[in-house]
């Protein structure tokens, strides 16, 4: 018997889970920096606030442009998605199936601009190219790896999965879990993907997810818009 009969058709989509973690997350990292520090080295960013335009407005359409360039690449792949599942299903996806699929590639999209702002606000404080990359880069570590591992205890080979792993029951682990868990925006990313998806092996709950990935998009877009004129326009080192 084939043991992938039984299972929901959008059992086929969860690995895109850990694709966006780390691929996805990485290319925003690297567009973020990129679309602040060219404009820091090319010294455009003086010409651009020569006009009567505010710091918060030109970041504002850097991070609008960017945001529209991610759903464009978001949109194709969603399907890209759609339809290798129905060939493999052999039928169209059905419709409370395709509106999980595009709800799932919603919150990637806002996933990826948290880690878009923290690539631009990195691209505007760092002083040397290399550190501008170096900084979000070590920060989405820790974020996808270190803070799940010493909040479940779990291999690192198993942040690696898709679904979250299950917490080890008992004392600092558990008190630990709880501190840090919140503070993995890309374990509750996959919380989120597999409820969204209908995942039956991931539990928690929607809202709370929910609410942690767009808050860390709110604080990100928060600070960078905060940043001052003459920080911006502060010269490299490199």
């Amino acid at each position: 018997p084939n043991p992938f009969a039984d299972v929901s058709a959008l059992y086929y989509a969860r690995n895109t889970v850990i694709y966006l973690v780390l691929i996805g997350a990485l290319m925003a990292i690297v567009v973020g920096v990129t679309s602040t520090m060219r404009d820091r080295k090319a010294r455009t960013i003086d010409l651009v606030l020569s006009r009567p335009i505010g710091v918060p407005a030109y970041l504002l359409g850097k991070l609008a442009g960017i945001g529209a360039w991610l759903a464009m690449v978001l949109a194709a792949v969603a399907i890209i998605s759609w339809t290798s599942i129905s060939l493999i299903t052999h039928g169209p996806l059905p419709l409370g199936d395709t509106a999980r699929l595009l709800g799932f590639y919603v919150v990637a999209w806002v996933l990826l601009l948290a880690f878009v702002t923290l690539g631009m606000a990195s691209g505007i404080y760092s002083s040397r190219e290399t550190t501008a990359l170096l900084v979000p880069i070590s920060i989405w570590s820790i974020v996808a790896f270190v803070l799940p591992q010493i909040g479940t205890s779990a291999n690192p080979v198993s942040l690696l999965n898709p679904v979250p792993s299950v917490a080890v029951p008992g004392g600092a682990f558990d008190t630990l879990n709880t501190v840090l868990r919140p503070l993995s925006v890309t374990e509750q990313f996959k919380t989120a993907s597999g409820l969204i998806l209908g995942d039956t092996q991931v539990t928690g709950s929607l809202p709370p997810s929910l609410f942690i990935i767009v808050l860390a998009f709110a604080v990100g877009a928060a600070a960078l818009l905060a940043t001052r004129r003459d920080r911006i326009r502060g010269a490299l080192r490199d």
